[in-house]
């Protein structure tokens, strides 16, 4: 019987009622298409929720995969208006899917009136993966006051993100997922306070019923600064008063690298960013390709990375702080600096100087010689060092098959 048929609701009310007639108002109620089951105790409940999924089993009712297959196959909408509509109705099963306001995000833009409707790869791929969460059954587990909470966040130039888990048996147990995207002031802010602001929300708003009161619970996230940012003596300006709405909740704040905090990360960046932190591969895009492993090691033996990274991972209370750290971050065990183009928050790895030579070479030389501009537009597009422009300016210079055409 479809909805909106006049008759719709009396006919599904009388099937209840043979399904589960004898069952109503002992242990079940039934308005319309909600079941609702009661009982004294969980033993007991555990049972009537067994008895009336048997009843609805054995007579036949389950999942219409037809409608299932209908939401995978639908077509993208074709307006704004269509796209805005979809989002609305998507939200609200917010709590269920992993960081769909950052999954989102293309079409939640485009939902916004001063967007111009215009549907390229990002809308169809960001399209495609909300379709295939709404059709994949949800896991998530019954909130138990006996045990351990452990709250993860993480954020990106996209969004903030947050998982609420428990542990059982030893194992993490997910509660709830939530995801938002940045508001316009929260793109000015530093690497470290976008990560406090992801603590902040995900605390005070998302889940105080859950970590509010005398219950201890953990926060992991995998930006080291931020541990000691909460245990600053005088903090100042906004800082001060993030920390003064989070001294009420008995939480103790762990580092985990971000490799390592993998389902908040992906939540807050998805789809790739430039501030994505790639797994294997970190120098390339035609140009040299280096592992993770390997950049890590020759950033911790170069003498200005080192220099950072020491700061990083020290004392926030350093006198240094806030004008060595304020624009570096690290992510997957790699250092990064911010910077802001054209509105946005983008993290440029920072290049250890026995590289940079090569990188330029293959830049350039990789690239049919092209000239000063475009081969300093490759670098400074995900790349960071101090004096990367005069390098570009004087290797290009010296380039022969390049000086007998001249400039770009």
């Amino acid at each position: 019987m479809p909805f909106g048929l006049c008759n719709s609701p009396a006919t599904f009310c009388r099937l209840m009622e043979e399904v589960l007639g004898d069952l109503k108002w002992k242990t079940c109620a039934v308005y319309l298409d909600d079941i609702q089951i009661f009982s004294k105790t969980f033993d007991e409940h555990v049972e009537h929720v067994e008895e009336v999924l048997r009843r609805l089993e054995n007579s036949g009712i389950s999942v219409n995969q037809n409608k299932v297959m209908a939401v995978l196959m639908s077509p993208h909408p074709k307006d704004a208006a269509a796209v805005q509509s979809f989002v609305g109705n998507v939200m609200y099963y917010s709590k269920y899917l992993p960081a769909l306001a950052t999954v989102a995000h293309p079409l939640i833009k485009m939902s916004q009136k001063r967007e111009i409707y215009e549907w390229t790869d990002a809308h169809e791929t960001s399209w495609q993966t909300v379709k295939t969460m709404l059709t994949n059954a949800p896991i998530l587990g019954h909130f138990n006051p006996t045990l351990e909470l452990v709250l993860e966040t993480d954020a990106s130039t996209f969004g903030l993100s947050a998982v609420l888990s428990q542990m059982s048996d030893g194992r993490p147990e997910v509660l709830a997922y939530a995801s938002r995207t940045l508001k316009d002031a929260e793109r000015n802010y530093s690497a470290c306070e976008l990560e406090l602001t992801a603590v902040v929300w995900a605390i005070t708003d998302k889940f105080h019923s859950y970590v509010g009161g005398s219950k201890r619970f953990k926060v992991v996230t995998d930006h080291n600064a931020l541990v000691g940012l909460l245990k600053l003596k005088k903090p100042k300006g906004r800082l001060a008063r993030w920390v003064e709405l989070l001294r009420p909740y008995h939480m103790e704040v762990l580092y985990r690298p971000g490799r390592e905090n993998s389902v908040p990360d992906f939540l807050s960046r998805y789809p790739y960013d430039a501030d994505d932190v790639p797994t294997n591969q970190v120098l390339s895009g035609g140009l040299t390709v280096k592992s993770t492993s390997y950049i890590q090691q020759i950033q911790e033996d170069d003498v200005f990375c080192r220099g950072i990274l020491k700061v990083l991972r020290g004392p926030t209370n350093s006198p240094t702080y806030r004008n060595k750290i304020l624009f570096f971050i690290v992510k997957g065990n790699l250092l990064y600096r911010m910077v802001i183009r054209d509105g946005r928050r983008w993290f440029l790895l920072v290049v250890p100087q026995s590289l940079q030579k090569e990188l330029i070479h293959s830049a350039h030389d990789d690239s049919d010689h092209q000239g000063i501009t475009r081969t300093y537009a490759r670098l400074h597009d995900k790349y960071f060092w101090k004096g990367c422009l005069n390098q570009v300016v004087d290797y290009v210079s010296s380039c022969v098959f390049l000086t007998p055409v001249g400039k770009n």
